[in-house]
């Protein structure tokens, strides 16, 4: 079921989506909700590799959904901050989940089970918090951030751009604050519980969801490296080592 309905969306506004755009994002949403499975046996050897890569796929698929479902959710509540907190969250998502993407097709291609699982240990478990850093070990470092965000520049652009734009709003700045709630004229200051535009937040979320559409090409490429993998395994092409 489409998440959208433009009959609640400021249309009108010439700086806001279109509901043809609107269709594709919701069409892009429905799609990937339509990959959702409730279980996943994991196997052994070269299935159980397999599965526990699209274990991950599956827990950050569902992470990338409940920040536009939150954020769809809290513009309808009037809290449209917080929708484009969400929006700049999916932006993110979307990076993460590429650069995941990148960095495990070549090494499903190679077919060392070891490498593998060793790169999914430290994605699945990576981390910023010092103290389990310390006791788990650097190669739990989480990726900067920044650094996947502008890997996505190859892809698309104006993502860094979009993505700042939003991070203004996020942080107690200009965007986030004074702008948002205020407005003055005539020497009066008048607040906007709700915020002056929530057509800026609207707007923001349901571009960072059609950069979803980056999310459903990346399933594609690691589950095309998988069969292969798989294929390779069973034709006993592959020197596959056991994790």
């Amino acid at each position: 079921m489409p998440i959208f309905d433009p009959s609640v969306i400021p249309l009108s506004e010439s700086d806001l989506p279109t509901p043809a755009f609107i269709a594709e994002v919701n069409n892009v949403i429905d799609r990937l909700r339509a990959t959702h499975i409730p279980l996943l046996p994991l196997g052994i050897g070269v299935d159980r590799t397999a599965n526990m890569i699209r274990t991950y796929m599956h827990a950050h698929l569902r992470r990338c959904l409940e920040f536009v479902d939150a954020g769809y959710a809290e513009y309808r509540a009037g809290r449209s901050l917080v929708t484009e907190a969400c929006a700049r969250t999916t932006y993110e998502n979307v990076a993460s989940f590429c650069d995941f993407a990148d960095t495990i097709v070549p090494l499903v291609r190679a077919g060392d089970q070891q490498k593998i699982h060793q790169y999914l240990d430290n994605a699945a478990f990576s981390t910023r918090i010092p103290s389990f850093l310390e006791k788990h070990g650097n190669d739990l470092s989480a990726k900067n951030i920044l650094t996947q965000i502008d890997k996505m520049k190859k892809r698309y652009p104006g993502f860094r751009e979009a993505y700042d734009h939003l991070s203004d709003f996020v942080h107690p700045n200009a965007l986030g604050a004074i702008v948002h709630f205020v407005s003055i004229d005539n020497g009066v200051a008048t607040f906007h519980d709700t915020g002056r535009n929530d057509g800026w937040a609207i707007s923001g979320l349901i571009a960072g969801c059609f950069m979803l559409a980056f999310v459903e090409v990346a399933i594609s490429q690691v589950e095309q490296a998988i069969e292969g993998m798989l294929k390779a395994a069973s034709d006993g092409a592959s020197p596959l080592s056991e994790a």
